[in-house]
């Protein structure tokens, strides 16, 4: 809510946390029908995020920079 007091569009709010719009609108709902304390961040149901395509490529350099003796494990007896 502080980000809209200090004159940020529902839009810009959405984008500068990572939402939907319509989450940015139901969390101004939820603070004028039950205060400050109303809104709440749930976490989204279903499977966690792909990776960021900077994350992919940090993956992609470290295996393909891998070596099998590198990478191995000893055997535990």
């Amino acid at each position: 809510m502080w980000l809209l007091e200090q004159g940020m569009s529902p839009d810009q709010v959405a984008d500068a946390l990572g939402v939907g719009c319509e989450s940015v609108f139901r969390w101004e709902r939820q603070a004028r029908a039950g205060g400050d304390q109303a809104p709440r961040i749930k976490k989204a149901p279903g499977w966690p995020r792909r990776p960021t395509p900077g994350q992919e490529q940090t993956v992609k350099a470290v295996v393909c920079d891998a070596t099998p003796l590198r990478v191995a494990r000893p055997v535990q007896e």
